[in-house]
C-alpha cells in the first residue's frame, strides 16, 4: 500500500512538473539571478525521491531516465512554447537528481537499490 501511495504521488509530480516547465513565464522571477537553475534542481530532487520510493530502479536507470526527461522537456521548450532552452536548465536537472540519489543512500542506512547478486557462503 505505502508503494502505491509513493507510485500516485510521484506521477502526479512528474505531470505537475512537465505542466509547469512548458508554462509561460512572466519576466520578474524571484528578485535572484539563476532562479531558474534552483527550481529546476529542487524539482528533479523532487521527482527522484519520489520515483527512487515509489519503483525499485537501479540508480543507473533513474539517472538516465531523469537526463532523458530533462532533455526532453528542453527541447520541446526550446522547439514548441515561448521558452528558451538551456544546457544549465538540464545541468541542473542532473544535479537534482544526484543530490536525492546521495541523500537517499547517506540517510537510508542502505543502498537504493537489492543487489542481484547472491553470495554463497
Amino acid at each position: 500500500m505505502k508503494n502505491a501511495f509513493y507510485k500516485i504521488l510521484f506521477y502526479l509530480a512528474v505531470v505537475i512538473a512537465t505542466f509547469g516547465f512548458f508554462a509561460e513565464v512572466k519576466n520578474g522571477g524571484m528578485g535572484f539571478p539563476h532562479t531558474d537553475k534552483i527550481a529546476h534542481l529542487v524539482i528533479f530532487f523532487g521527482l527522484t525521491w519520489l520515483g527512487c520510493k515509489a519503483h525499485s530502479f537501479k540508480n543507473v536507470t533513474v539517472i538516465l531516465s531523469a537526463a532523458i526527461y530533462g532533455a526532453i522537456i528542453e527541447i520541446c521548450q526550446g522547439a514548441f512554447f515561448a521558452r528558451q532552452a538551456s544546457v544549465a536548465d538540464w545541468v541542473a536537472d542532473l544535479f537534482g537528481c544526484l543530490l536525492a540519489l546521495y541523500f537517499l543512500k547517506k540517510f537510508s542506512g542502505t543502498t537504493l537499490v537489492p543487489s542481484n547478486d547472491k553470495h554463497i557462503e
